[in-house]
């Protein structure tokens, strides 16, 4: 009698699939998040400042919120493609 094999590879394959959504879900989240944080224009023209003073270290009298909540969201983006497209790539096959 025959006994039934599990493909492993597929069912690794699905895991980091389905790693990669949850990844996708949590940065849009943040970035919704993020969307409903901005109050006017003005806090959306100075995101980027407010980022790149963050990532330096520089102090700054605004909330520290929107610049951690756009870069987790960026971070995790950048993640969650990375993992997508690793299947992909000669180099990191699974």
């Amino acid at each position: 009698m025959l006994q039934p094999t599990l493909d492993t590879h597929n069912n690794q394959s699905f895991t980091w699939d389905i790693i990669s959504l949850f990844i996708f879900t949590m940065s849009f989240t943040l970035f919704a998040f993020a969307l409903a944080y901005i109050k006017d224009l003005e806090t959306l023209r100075n995101v980027p400042n407010q980022v790149w003073d963050a990532i330096c270290g520089r102090p700054s009298a605004d909330s520290l919120e929107l610049p951690l909540l756009i870069t987790g969201a960026l971070t995790l983006l950048v993640i969650g493609g990375a993992l997508k497209m690793s299947k992909r790539l000669p180099f990191f096959r699974r």
